[in-house]
């Protein structure tokens, strides 16, 4: 019996080796085409301190743009080109893989004839982390070593991960940084909710897309100044900051963690308690009673989530079932978990699951109570938002160049559906909302705002209408202006009635 144990584990750790080999394998081979084909920009060469030095401005072929978005758009009314998408799988999409082809379809830092970008405002979702619960992996014995960056396993086959890793550790060592401030995934097992190395990457690979886009391309930040014209701000989740992190090495060259300070706040909606709404939460009922009724109808009765939720011993909701396996292993490439009857769960079931989640989004963000909800909630964010770009606009001494938001999924759910936009399937692992601040030949300024990577500023309620330049002045209106959709003239005033 003990020699079958014995057999068993090692047989579990060999289809550990051999996925994280996979994963090794594909993230090179992206890095690889991405920095050294013809085909693509050419970040030639790593430096000591981990940055890259990057090809002269002539030697860059220009970035190109996809007609058609990442995102399937499904408001009445809204058309869109889908011909030439390859939409990936559900799960897949949600996981959010680094490709070598992204750089070819961002949209970032493509201005009109004669505009000059004069400011972006980056809000990020956290990249890959273990799931919330471990349940599922306590369970059925999985192990949980994907979250350590000082691994020698990354040292030898992601020289970008440990070009990474090296810098931030002398930066680290340094400083006297508090417990909580950790800037590097590093815990030998996973902790629940932890920031993975594939997480890292994501963000490295975020922050080196838009490094093209914003510093080579248009100088917005100068490297003497960056201290005091980039901003950036996280929650209070490890998570969170690390990824802010590995955006930020990404993304400026040469950095150092003592370069830009990171300051944080409690809230995913990045505000504090005075921005407590007490009407948000009669709302949130009627939310609620929906989604519920939604889970009785659809989930609850649903063959494949009753048949997962009898394999794996967890509920049939679709959210733990997301967390637990989409999350826990389809993100992770790992192997998908069998009971003791041999009986396994298939990724085509829990793309299932991913299309359920999606239907409930839809049928209550699409709502007004949700729409309403998230209205009240981002109002202090967006006027935050407004205020950094109306000292770039008026000129003021204080103003920032870059700013960076890092947040949860519940920063970017409620954010996106307060813009108007059509999109509800829950944000993806890693994702980016961008505001780019523009100024014409007539110095007139103009907003653009992107979602990984796709122009979505004339799907929003404020800017509809095909190819139409946003003004800054409308932007500004439409958070001014939230409290009259209630029929108020403040948000304040709404909240208090």
């Amino acid at each position: 019996m003990i020699g079958h144990r014995l057999n068993m584990k090692k047989a579990s750790t060999k289809w550990m080796l051999f996925a994280t080999a996979l994963i090794s394998i594909s993230l090179v081979t992206m890095w690889t085409l991405q920095y050294r084909s013809k085909d693509h920009f050419k970040a030639k060469q790593l430096n000591t301190d981990g940055s890259y030095s990057l090809a002269s401005e002539k030697e860059q072929p220009k970035t190109t743009t996809t007609s058609a978005p990442l995102v399937t758009h499904t408001k009445p009314g809204v058309g869109v080109n889908t011909k030439k998408e390859v939409k990936p799988n559900p799960v897949e999409y949600y996981c959010n893989f680094p490709n070598s082809n992204d750089i070819f379809k961002m949209q970032e830092g493509n201005g009109r004839k004669g505009w000059k970008l004069k400011q972006v405002q980056i809000v990020i979702r956290h990249g890959d982390r273990a799931p919330l619960n471990l349940n599922v992996y306590n369970k059925f014995k999985t192990e949980r070593r994907f979250c350590n960056i000082h691994s020698n396993f990354y040292s030898d086959t992601l020289k970008l991960v440990s070009n990474y890793r090296n810098s931030i550790m002398k930066d680290q060592n340094s400083q006297h940084l508090p417990y909580f401030a950790q800037p590097l995934p590093e815990g030998i097992v996973c902790s629940p909710g932890q920031l993975t190395v594939i997480g890292a990457l994501q963000h490295l690979h975020n922050g080196l897309m838009l490094r093209e886009a914003y510093i080579r391309k248009h100088k917005l930040v100068d490297p003497a100044t960056q201290d005091k014209t980039v901003y950036v701000r996280s929650t209070h989740v490890r998570r969170t900051f690390q990824s802010a992190v590995a955006f930020l090495y990404g993304f400026l060259p040469n950095y150092h963690l003592q370069d830009i300070p990171i300051t944080f706040t409690m809230g995913p909606t990045f505000c504090e308690r005075h921005c407590a709404c007490p009407i948000v939460k009669t709302l949130e009922k009627k939310v609620k009673k929906t989604q519920y009724q939604t889970y009785l109808k659809r989930q609850r009765n649903n063959p494949v989530m009753k048949n997962i939720s009898r394999i794996t011993g967890i509920g049939d909701h679709t959210g733990p079932l997301m967390d637990s396996l989409v999350t826990g292993y389809i993100c992770k490439q790992i192997p998908l978990p069998c009971n003791e009857n041999g009986e396994c769960v298939k990724q085509s079931q829990l793309n299932v699951v991913m299309n359920e989640q999606e239907y409930l989004n839809r049928v209550t963000r699409l709502e007004s109570p949700a729409r309403n909800i998230s209205l009240l909630q981002i109002q202090p964010f967006l006027e935050n938002i407004t205020n950094h770009m109306k000292q770039v606009v008026e000129d003021l001494a204080a103003q920032r160049k870059a700013v960076l938001y890092s947040g949860h999924d519940l920063t970017l759910a409620p954010l996106i559906q307060a813009l108007g936009l059509p999109e509800y399937r829950w944000p993806r692992l890693a994702s980016r909302l961008v505001f780019e601040l523009w100024q014409a030949t007539d110095s007139m300024h103009f907003v653009k705002i992107l979602f990984n990577g796709v122009d979505v500023t004339n799907d929003t309620a404020f800017c509809p209408g095909k190819n139409k330049p946003c003004s800054y002045d409308s932007f500004m209106q439409f958070q001014r202006d939230i409290g009259k959709y209630f029929g108020f003239d403040s948000r304040s005033s709404v909240c208090k009635s």
